[in-house]
């Protein structure tokens, strides 16, 4: 499957590269813009699997970098949402999003929680049917860090799409897994819920997926403690990626 994603886009690259050289003196511009917009989609999806690639092997290694701040968990996720208007529009998928009526600031990395929603966000836009909706909720929860209760924040993403077999529920995490559901022509390498556990496990977090009850689709939740109640929680964070390192 790795073969496949890799081959595909560098083939599309070369393919019509060649054509507009041998072209370029007898085809409108128009035909040669065509070329051109398929080399850069092209160029795009290998960019994104290499990326997702170093990506992987730097959060393996205990090499990823993480700027932990003090931040407002919904104001972040409600930010990624907005880098996905072309997408909902092709896709004709609406997003609705249940505000917490919560305070939702804690410490966290925002720029690796925008990867694990665009990530989740992306997937269940993907799978939804044309007029789906996605919606995304807030909820207060506790999570339990080695052995002790802390409060924490859930924010769940939930699709109308196909759902996950129940067997499957947990190996989708898993590294280059891709779901039986997502064989049809979805596409996809295995690689977007990896990384999105490991940030969130390194925000000593939890992430997991569930299929809806009363309707189609799945539910992907992630919850991640309030590490600005406790120093010695956020002191353990940093313990982490110091050891990782």
């Amino acid at each position: 499957n790795m073969s496949h994603e890799l081959r595909t886009p560098m083939h599309g690259i070369l393919s019509f590269a060649d054509f507009g050289m041998i072209k370029v003196d007898s085809v409108p511009a128009k035909r040669l813009h065509w070329y051109f917009h398929r080399i850069s989609q092209s160029g795009k999806r290998l960019l994104k699997l290499l990326n997702s690639l170093l990506d992987l092997s730097k959060l393996e290694a205990g090499k990823m970098s993480y700027d932990f701040i003090e931040a407002g968990l919904s104001d972040v996720v409600t930010q990624a949402l907005t880098l996905f208007d072309l997408m909902l529009e092709e896709s004709d998928v609406q997003i609705k999003v249940r505000a917490p009526r919560f305070l939702t600031s804690m410490i966290f990395d925002p720029d690796r929680i925008i990867q694990v929603v665009h990530n989740l966000v992306g997937n269940a836009i993907k799978f939804s049917p044309k007029g789906g909706v996605v919606t995304v909720s807030f909820c207060e929860t506790e999570q339990v860090v080695e052995g002790e209760s802390y409060r924490a924040i859930m924010f769940s993403i939930s699709d109308q799409g196909p759902g996950i077999p129940g067997d499957e529920l947990d190996t989708v995490f898993d590294k280059f897994y891709q779901s039986s559901k997502t064989k049809t022509g979805a596409g996809g390498t295995g690689l977007g819920l990896a990384i999105c556990r490991e940030i969130v496990e390194d925000h000593a977090g939890v992430i997991k997926a569930g299929n809806n009850n009363e309707s189609k689709g799945t539910t992907l939740s992630v919850t991640l403690p309030v590490i600005n109640d406790s120093q010695l929680l956020y002191d353990r964070l940093i313990d982490n990626q110091a050891a990782k390192q």
